[in-house]
């Protein structure tokens, strides 16, 4: 398998855990969950939601590693597609981060 797949993988995967943290860091200035998804996840202890949010992001990329054996331009528009959405969510996370906290987005804290 070509070695563009396992990190077509690698930043899928990262932009999730990303995603967790900004979400973290975004209830906790005050934000809510606007995934009716994962909300109700928001109740449980963090460990469970972690092991969810990271372990659905393995097993999808995991699948679209196994599809790039067999159709690999298939599995390349999935990974562009799903790192493109995570890409979008990471960016308005971190918006309503800067937002809860009343600054600019992306500017230093002073």
């Amino acid at each position: 398998m070509a070695l563009e797949y396992v990190a077509l993988a690698v930043i899928y995967v990262g932009l999730n855990v990303l995603d967790l943290h900004l979400t973290f860091a975004v209830l906790n200035a005050g934000g809510r969950e606007l995934n009716p998804i994962m909300r109700p996840l928001f109740g449980k202890p963090k460990w469970i939601l972690r092991c969810i949010k990271i372990g659905l992001a393995l097993v999808v990329a995991a699948g679209l590693l196994l599809l790039a054996v067999s159709q690999p331009g298939v599995a390349r528009i999935g990974f562009a597609g799903l790192i493109s959405v995570m890409a979008i969510v990471c960016l308005h996370n971190r918006r309503q981060l800067s937002r809860h906290l009343k600054r600019p987005p992306f500017s230093r804290a002073t």
